[in-house]
């Protein structure tokens, strides 16, 4: 997976991206439009004397009245069509936004298929299952707007201020002369808030591994009456939960309190440089009418592109620390499956080592084996046979010495080629959901023999996973 998550987006959604920026680019002329509108309904059909009609339009006479209508009908014509455009961006980019959380999803468990055994040692069920739900949610509405909302934001705001300056120079400016004052203050509060949702998803993690290991111990803490001391331990999570997440408000609130009051504040520009201007006749009345309306177009898209900002950022800091967890996998994920592979020749160890921190699982294990052939490891509970096993059909690579199959080291090995040449089940063996021939059989399911019949409800029955020869021990 990609470090960045534009390159994620990009990645898999370029094309729809691409589509969403051209929707947009067609939006814009329709909102010019209904900007530039008003002033003339104000300036041209409304204010000016009865005298001055008929007026020609469309080489045909209009009195007042109807000239208003007409030009009233037209408004309102595109407050529809820009509608109806906002409404089709809208839903593009929440179903786009669902495919790249079910692409991001399916990632991230392909990842946890892949992960070694001695990595899973070292994460808890219930981080793994918050990261793959709960964190995922948002990257995935996210990378549906990631693209979308900056660019329809950043097109309505230059329209807009395209609209205003070319009404009048000092309004224009007027419109935009706090636009440097929140540009220098916003991203340093942001980069605040990045660090501390940095440490609050950090601890979220961790009470979920608190909550999964209780689960599991529920037993041992029923027995030895400690769910005081468990309950204490949960109460320090949650404290330090609660901290963080009262400074992030803060941080976030106090955003949100500049973006209000600078909007609020260039209205006072507008209606006293404005009048002003209206005063001595350098404006019209109908073009300040127009540029109040369209300032409104600016400070929405203008507030948004702010908080675009703040989103992008949190964001890349959630996808950030989801790359970082799995990223144990990408080796794994990067090793092809060789499925036409063929292995022959014997089961060479030469020195085979094991080791777990200061722990010495297995030690200088030196034997050969023919392919096919049979082969018993004897020893007492905690002699490494497990251990040994398990390096023998790749699911641990050893630490030191050599394992090689048919000439081949089989850490170099996908589990592609090692899957259809070993089976392995000890004590510890999961059984799955489903009939016992299905568990059974589970070593034989590598790859659908038939294609997929979609009429099929489960995936079970749209797919046929073992051939008969398989089944017969013949392929």
């Amino acid at each position: 997976m990609p470090s960045n998550i534009f390159r994620y987006i990009f990645r898999h959604s370029m094309k729809q991206q691409i589509i969403v920026v051209v929707l947009t680019l067609v939006y814009m002329p329709i909102l010019y439009f209904s900007f530039e509108l008003p002033k003339i309904i104000v300036n041209d059909a409304i204010e000016p004397p009865a005298e001055t009609f008929p007026r020609q339009l469309l080489d045909m006479d209009f009195e007042q009245v109807p000239y208003l209508l007409i030009l009233c009908g037209i408004f309102l014509a595109l407050v529809v069509t820009t509608g109806a455009m906002r409404y089709c961006l809208s839903v593009y980019k929440g179903v786009l936004g669902e495919i790249m959380l079910r692409r991001l999803r399916y990632d991230l468990y392909d990842r946890v298929l892949r992960f070694p055994l001695a990595h899973l040692g070292k994460v808890t069920g219930g981080e793994i299952v918050t990261m793959a739900t709960a964190e995922v949610e948002p990257l995935g509405r996210y990378m549906g707007i990631a693209v979308a909302n900056p660019a329809l934001q950043l097109g309505t705001l230059l329209t807009a201020l395209f609209f205003l300056f070319m009404q009048d120079m000092l309004l224009g400016i007027a419109a935009i002369a706090l636009f440097p004052v929140q540009i220098y203050f916003v991203p340093k509060l942001q980069r605040r808030m990045n660090e501390v949702s940095r440490r609050r998803v950090q601890n979220v993690r961790l009470f979920a591994g608190h909550v999964t290991e209780t689960i599991d111990g529920v037993r041992d803490i029923h027995a030895h009456d400690t769910r005081a001391f468990e309950l204490s331990k949960a109460a320090d999570r949650l404290g330090v939960l609660f901290r963080i997440r009262r400074r992030l408000y803060t941080l976030g609130n106090t955003i949100i309190f500049l973006n209000t009051f600078f909007t609020q504040l260039t209205p006072f520009f507008f209606y006293s440089l404005g009048g002003y201007l209206v005063i001595m006749g350098d404006l019209t009345f109908g073009s300040l009418v127009a540029v109040i309306a369209a300032y409104r177009e600016t400070a929405t898209p203008w507030n948004e592109l702010l908080e675009n900002y703040q989103a992008a950022e949190d964001n890349r800091v959630k996808y950030a620390g989801l790359v970082e967890t799995f990223r144990v996998a990408e080796a794994a994920a990067a090793a092809g499956d060789d499925t036409d592979a063929q292995v022959c020749g014997p089961l060479t160890v030469a020195g085979a080592g094991l080791e777990d921190g200061d722990l010495r699982l297995v030690e200088d294990a030196t034997f050969e084996v023919p392919v096919p052939g049979r082969v018993a490891i004897a020893g007492p509970a905690g002699s490494g046979k497990n251990h040994l096993a398990q390096m023998l059909c790749g699911l641990r690579p050893p630490t030191s010495g050599t394992i090689t199959l048919g000439g081949s080291d089989i850490t170099k090995m996908s589990e592609a080629v090692i899957g259809r040449c070993m089976g392995y089940a000890d004590a510890d063996s999961h059984v799955f959901s489903g009939t016992w021939r299905d568990n059974l059989y589970y070593g034989l399911k590598h790859r659908p023999v038939r294609p997929p019949d979609y009429d099929k409800k489960t995936a079970g029955e749209r797919e046929q996973w073992i051939s008969e020869a398989r089944a017969a021990g013949n392929a």
